[in-house]
Formats: C-alpha cells, structure tokens, sequence
C-alpha cells in the first residue's frame, strides 16, 4: 500500500513532484523525465523575458542545476511547476538586472541564431502564435510577457502564476488587465483586430 503525502492530495496530477522525488531517492533516469517535462516550456518562458534564445538555454540549464544543488528546498508546498518556474524567473531577472544595458536581437539577429541552434526552438517558435501577436509581446513591458506566457502559453494556474510572479492576488489582477491592454494597444498599432 502506497503512502499519499497530504501534498498529494492538494496536487494529485504533480508528475513533476513525483519524478523530483525519485530522483532524490537515486533514480537519475527521474531527472531526464524532468528536463523532458519541462526544457521546452521553461526555454520558452525565460525567452520572453530576456528575448535571446541561446541565454533563456543558459538559464534554464542553470534552473536544472539548482534542482541538483539545492535538494532541499522543493518544501511540496505548490505544484513542482511552480517551483520550478519560480526559479527561472528569478535567474531571468537577475539577468536582466546585470545586463540592463544589453541591446536585445534584432529580429534576423534572432532568426539567424535559430538557424544555428538545435531543433527545440524551431520546434517552440513554430508552435507559438501568429507573428502579430509574436510582434507584440516583443515590444511590451517585461512582466507583461511574463504573466501572458504563464497564463496562455504554458497554462499555468492563475494563482500559481501569482506565485512565480511574487504577486498577491490584486497585483496579479491589475498586472494581467494591464499586460493585455498593452498588447491590445500594440497589436492595433499595427492595424490588427485584438480579440481575448
């Protein structure tokens, strides 16, 4: 008989949680299943934020690595998503803090360097939304592209991304009222039709 952790009954689904523990118990396959879950999704959301492919991969391998250095703190206190998310937000931000004068890609910049790199953001940016809207979350505040990524992007839960984001649940309201109006005033900007 299996024993249910009262965090699994809040977060019964967690597989991210779930491989975590198993790879603390010695199981390295489980932190292949880990980067399988979530490299993609995590290179993705750490690139709105910074807007340079082969930096949102730095980080996010470093966001791996404080899973293999700092075992201790995933308390199971929110989804391991969060947690994990939660991290690269704040590698991101520390990046952006120490490189403020940094002049992002330009868009073939940004397309040439696709062409150099492995298939995973070929693959995540073919994916993604039509170009206006690519075009769009370009332009916006930084926190904006955030919270839009997590909430429609990666389907995290509205409280979990209040989490991620260090919001409380009113600052989270006004941040994603203000994210989609700037979008909304981006994308007319360039004479396309917003719709929620």
């Amino acid at each position: 008989m299996d024993l249910i952790l009262p965090y699994e009954k809040e977060y019964p689904m967690d597989n991210g949680a779930s491989s975590y523990r198993r790879f603390l118990d010695g199981d390295k396959d489980a932190f292949a299943d880990l980067i399988g879950m979530y490299a993609r999704n995590l290179i993705f959301f750490i690139h709105r934020m910074v807007g340079n492919v082969t930096v949102s991969e730095d980080l996010a391998e470093d966001t791996f690595c404080d899973l293999i250095f700092y075992q201790n703190r995933f308390k199971e206190k929110s989804l391991f998503k969060t947690y994990l998310f939660s991290i690269a937000r704040n590698k991101a931000v520390d990046y952006l803090k120490r490189n403020a004068k940094a002049v992002p890609f330009s868009d073939d910049e940004m397309e040439r360097q696709l062409d150099e790199t492995d298939q995973l953001e070929c693959t995540v940016l073919q994916n993604e939304r039509d170009s206006q809207i690519n075009k769009a979350l370009r332009v916006i505040h930084t926190d904006y592209r955030a919270v839009l990524h997590l909430l429609y992007f990666d389907d995290v839960p509205y409280d979990q991304a209040a989490v991620i984001l260090k919001k409380s649940k009113k600052q989270m309201h006004d941040l994603v009222y203000r994210a989609k109006q700037a979008l909304k005033a981006e994308m007319e900007k360039e004479g396309f039709t917003y719709e929620e």
